[in-house]
């Protein structure tokens, strides 16, 4: 017995006419007797009484069609549970923030998430772009905003969100930015200047160290740190300069007190929102990195930012 001889049936009764009921049904007239026949013979029951004036149900029949309604209306009600199952998003969703993007992006992109999706329990870690590839691969977290790693991982699904510009940043009076500066400072300069670096696992110091290995140079540090908080004081305070994107000291109230130049030779990192491939597609997943995409034309115009550049927008430019 299938659920479509059932709605055959069904559909037979109401019209009162196996003519009618074929063409409704859109089935052949033949096709439909021989249906409810077989119907009536696994049931060891006639369920319709034949006659000139059209068709009409037996007692057996009457029970069979108040059977096949309840059915019916139970098999609707499990469609609905399903589909309201699948646009709904729940469970618990373990999130990864590269320090100091956390500052510019997460009270923005939480906010919504939670008023979006308020079954979903968001647990939330801070870390360096190392230690978060690191705990990605391991399935100790399930999404991260973090720099995309210089080489593709084939295990990790990234999109980018958008692509800084690193600038050269020292305190207020600092010798090598002076306000009338119009021209970019260069690399060469740079190495001779007392540098402030962030630690060996941090992507931006894998970034600089390239870009000062491609043109012969040595990137030589006075002072390693391991927080943009930190590096962010000892440049203030005038203990040397440091090379970053402007979105690592920009949430720092006292940005104001720091001068930057730009460098002349470009130094970029991109951003992505990534998570393992294998479960890349799961819904609670999928729907933050939907909620990323969809809030980060507004929230990079924050000034919170610096000067960004969504990534598709900088790959129309070439940059």
């Amino acid at each position: 017995m299938e659920l479509r001889e059932l709605r055959y049936f069904r559909t037979v009764v109401e019209c009162g006419s196996f003519s009618k009921a074929a063409v409704k049904l859109m089935v052949a007239q033949p096709s439909l007797s021989r249906q409810i026949r077989a119907l009536e013979h696994e049931l060891g029951l006639p369920l319709l009484r034949r006659s000139a004036r059209g068709v009409s149900p037996t007692d057996a029949g009457r029970v069979l069609l108040e059977r096949t309604l309840r059915l019916e209306e139970d098999v609707d009600g499990i469609r609905r549970s399903f589909a309201t199952m699948a646009s709904q998003v729940t469970g618990r969703l373990r999130v990864a923030v590269q320090a100091p993007v956390s500052f510019v992006l997460l009270p923005d992109l939480v906010r919504n998430y939670r008023a979006r999706y308020p079954n979903v329990m968001l647990e939330l870690v801070e870390g360096f772009s190392g230690d978060v590839v690191e705990k990605l691969l391991a399935g100790v977290i399930d999404v991260a905003i973090v720099d995309i790693p210089s080489t593709p991982i084939a295990e990790l699904n990234a999109t980018p969100l958008w692509v800084e510009t690193f600038s050269l940043f020292g305190w207020t009076g600092a010798p090598a930015i002076q306000p009338d500066r119009r021209t970019p400072v260069t690399l060469a300069e740079i190495a001779e200047l007392p540098l402030i670096a962030a630690s060996a696992r941090h992507a931006i110091r894998y970034l600089v160290e390239a870009a000062f290995e491609r043109r012969s140079l040595k990137f030589q540090p006075v002072i390693e740190a391991n927080g943009a908080l930190m590096i962010f004081e000892l440049v203030r305070a005038g203990l040397g300069y440091a090379v970053m994107p402007a979105s690592v000291f920009r949430p720092h109230y006292a940005f104001c007190e720091l001068r930057s130049a730009e460098i002349e030779t470009v130094i970029r990192r991109t951003i992505s929102i990534t998570a393992r491939s294998s479960v890349a597609e799961d819904r609670a997943i999928s729907s933050f990195r939907e909620m990323a995409l969809e809030l980060l034309p507004e929230l990079t115009k924050s000034t919170r930012f610096g000067p960004v550049a969504l990534y598709a927008i900088a790959q129309d430019k070439g940059q």
